[in-house]
């Protein structure tokens, strides 16, 4: 009768425990549609599935590899602020606003703080706009551009996964809420 009472004991234990993590589990938005590729189908061809030289979003932005060019991303936002006079405080509350809307696109739980996030979808955001600007128009490419038409680096691969973030689906909605859009 004794190991029954304590089987019991341990079930209750065990049960509680399940409970709690049941409870703080990410949930599933049904605007989910980012996923990381399979390990599996990564393997087959990784570079095919992984960005080689810029992150752009949450899921490759720790990767030692790709923080070289997080410096110049920051510079694309400060160029592109400086020329278009566009408040940097107006983007970060849109963003802020409809931080949990982005994070609900990810199929896995982005475990970054608010502050950080924000700043990477801003940051990322901003970098696309400037950089497709520049692409296509030459006259806004500074002299200290160390990315755009340099032969050495071709970022066009890696924004192929850009379509996969939130940085690209919200930087649509940045540009279409500046009233500075005629300038830049």
């Amino acid at each position: 009768m004794a190991s029954s009472e304590h089987v019991s004991v341990d079930v209750n234990n065990i049960a509680a425990s399940l409970k709690e993590n049941l409870q703080t589990m990410h949930p599933v938005s049904e605007e989910c549609c980012i996923y990381r590729v399979p390990r599996r189908t990564r393997c087959l061809n990784e570079s095919d599935f992984t960005p080689q030289v810029i992150s752009i979003g949450p899921l490759h932005h720790d990767k030692g590899e790709l923080k070289e060019m997080e410096e110049h991303k920051r510079r694309y936002l400060k160029h592109f602020l400086q020329r278009t006079k566009v408040s940097i405080e107006k983007f970060l509350k849109l963003i802020k606003d409809k931080e949990a809307k982005l994070r609900s696109y990810y199929s896995e739980n982005i475990e970054r703080t608010s502050d950080v996030f924000v700043t990477m979808i801003l940051v990322d955001s901003i970098f696309m706009i400037e950089y497709l600007l520049r692409w296509s128009n030459p006259d806004l490419v500074p002299n200290d551009d160390r990315i755009c038409g340099k032969p050495y680096i071709n970022i066009f691969e890696d924004l192929r996964f850009a379509r996969k973030s939130a940085s690209f689906f919200y930087s649509e909605r940045l540009v279409h809420s500046s009233e500075n859009r005629n300038t830049w």
